[in-house]
């Protein structure tokens, strides 16, 4: 119906995807529409939304979108928002917990991340763990999220640096907070246990990197 509207003429497609005529991207539960940015095409959009609420029963809900605008005045943003009740939304858009953009991921996009991995720490620091507990929990939940972000992401050396550093001082002390020292360097835990580290080898970074390019 998108496709079919943006042909007749009920709203103008976004300047990027002029060419190849594309108005919207579906994924699991959400949808992305690009749009030209004026209140016309915005109003035309939702109404073609309506119509298909009306034929299939299932509703869009208003209340749970955002637009993100580029290249627009302040003035024709709070119209949109106006006119439409919806938030306006900050780039990079966050799509599963993981920013989507096309360039090369910066140390200031992989925060999020970070922050991720610090919240987890401090949530388990409260908690009584012995050394093997805090060592389990680095080579399951902090791989797995660390791993679903270099799935789709080449992270900078900074940031894997830093993910390191807070696995290291965790495994070691039980907290992320105040100064600490390790007892033995990450280099040395993360071989493998026949050359006496504890096996937690995190070479999969390179593995899942060189993924992105099969």
């Amino acid at each position: 119906m998108l496709n079919r509207a943006a042909e007749e003429g009920r709203f103008g497609y976004h300047h990027k995807c002029r060419a190849s005529k594309l108005t919207h991207l579906c994924f699991a539960d959400d949808l992305l529409i690009f749009v030209e940015g004026s209140l016309e095409s915005v109003q035309n959009v939702l109404q073609v939304l309506h119509e298909f609420q009306l034929r299939s029963g299932l509703v869009v809900s208003v209340q749970k979108s955002s637009f993100f605008a580029s290249g627009m005045t302040e003035r024709e943003c709070d119209l949109i928002q106006f006119s439409t009740g919806m938030p306006q939304g900050v780039l990079p858009v966050r799509y599963l917990g993981i920013p989507l953009c096309t360039k090369k991921l910066s140390i200031v996009k992989c925060q999020v991340l970070i922050q991720q991995v610090k919240e987890k720490f401090t949530s388990w620091s409260a908690r009584s763990l012995s050394f093997a507990g805090r060592l389990l929990l680095i080579k399951t939940v902090i791989a797995g999220i660390s791993t679903f972000w270099c799935s789709s992401f080449i992270l900078p050396k900074a940031c894997i640096k830093k993910i390191n550093s807070l696995c290291s001082i965790f495994l070691w002390k039980g907290t992320i907070e105040g100064h600490h020292t390790t007892r033995v360097s990450w280099a040395t835990v993360t071989l493998p246990k026949d050359e006496g580290g504890l096996g937690n080898n995190f070479s999969y970074y390179h593995f899942l990197m060189a993924r992105l390019f099969l």
